[in-house]
């Protein structure tokens, strides 16, 4: 049995990711979840007959921004009265586990510990670049400090989240994986191409509503790009962390207040991916934290939408600028509101973006592959335990 162990309960990429581990490998493996409380992924797993536990942690952010290592510190002097009992728990739990995979840095942390009291084999799958635009420094310290010691394996989804580990460079446990991605096709009556034929190119953003993800900054792009094209239409697909709803209310007022509350839609979070997908003619991606392979990017090419990124974390280990979509640096409002322009106006360019953004996908992020080297890894890794 493979041990699931997720701090987060609510869904972003890395959650989406691990749903598709399972319905992929759910035929040659079993697996178990381990969660510190319910949410949309226990009940998605559920859904996929995974069984789940919760098991209760203590509550504090590890993932703290700059200038938040004293908040950090503070979760983790007060959780001490509290953690030993849920990491007995935890262990008790895994010690039926013939792996177990963490899915998420504090997971890693505590997931880690538990597996080593079960004596069980451990796995980070690292989904997050460890820098200080997401980690206060007494984070970075602990998660890196941890990476040397802790786990058997670390299957990082990029090149960019493995290095900033600050691992050395022949660490054998190091494995990177990108993710992969099954291509598909627009499917819907009306796609993007057809409504920019229509008049009104929409240029979507797909993401949780909060500030390392840059929802502001679509929306400052697209009072940009509206004044140069007002019959273009903005769509900005997420759901709000509860820790930052009053950063989202303060979000769904801004439209209005730029004078674009017309030209903007915000439906909240879709389970349909595609379907936003399908009725789109560029996606931006704004994040302005290190994301190490964001799965919006991946989903996007795969359906033919041209892409326009901050160059964070691992976004130029997925586009090659120029080719397959196009980069800016990070921040830079007035770069991505010239390329999302460029490419509004020139439906020849999009075409292009189109082939070469599926290609790359095909190259690089194939489904099937994918497949099969998490099946070696998870096999390398349960048979090697048992010859120990």
């Amino acid at each position: 049995m493979i041990a699931l162990v997720n701090h987060h309960v609510e869904m972003g990429g890395a959650e989406v990711a691990l749903l598709r581990l399972v319905d992929a490998l759910g035929d040659r493996h079993e697996f178990e979840a381990f969660l510190p409380r319910a949410g949309p992924l226990a009940d998605a797993l559920r859904q996929r007959g995974v069984p789940v536990r919760v098991i209760p942690m203590p509550r504090g952010s590890l993932v703290a921004g700059r200038g938040n290592s004293l908040r950090l510190l503070t979760s983790l002097v007060g959780g001490v009265l509290s953690w030993p009992a849920a990491l007995r728990a935890l262990a008790d739990g895994l010690r039926g586990a013939d792996l177990v995979l963490t899915g998420s840095t504090k997971a890693h942390l505590y997931g880690g510990l538990a597996a080593r009291m079960a004596g069980r084999p451990l796995a980070w799958w690292l989904h997050d670049v460890v820098d200080r635009t997401t980690f206060g420094f007494l984070a970075r310290a602990v998660v890196r400090a941890a990476a040397r010691y802790m786990p058997h394996r670390i299957l990082a989804v990029s090149r960019a989240a493995a290095l900033s580990l600050k691992l050395h460079g022949d660490d054998a446990r190091v494995r990177v994986l990108y993710n992969g991605i099954r291509e598909r096709h627009r499917n819907s009556g009306m796609s993007g191409e057809q409504l920019g034929n229509c008049g009104e190119p929409r240029v979507g953003w797909i993401g949780r509503l909060v500030p390392s993800k840059g929802p502001d900054v679509f929306l400052r792009m697209a009072a940009r790009v509206s004044a140069e094209i007002p019959s273009a239409r903005f769509v900005l697909v997420g759901g709000e962390d509860p820790r930052e709803r009053a950063f989202a209310e303060s979000l769904r007022r801004l439209p209005d207040k730029m004078g674009i509350g017309d030209r903007v839609e915000l439906p909240g979070y879709q389970d349909d991916l595609d379907a936003i997908l399908d009725h789109l003619t560029v996606l931006a991606f704004t994040s302005v934290a290190s994301d190490s392979l964001p799965t919006v990017i991946l989903e996007a090419m795969s359906a033919g939408v041209p892409v326009v990124a901050f160059a964070v974390g691992g976004v130029g280990e997925i586009i090659e600028t120029g080719r397959s979509g196009y980069t800016v640096p990070a921040g830079d409002e007035g770069a991505l509101a010239e390329r999302v322009l460029a490419l509004l106006g020139s439906r020849p360019r999009r075409r292009a973006l189109t082939e070469m953004g599926r290609r790359r996908i095909r190259e690089a992020f194939s489904w099937d592959r994918w497949v099969e080297a998490w099946d070696r890894e998870i096999r390398d890794l349960m048979g090697s335990e048992s010859e120990s």
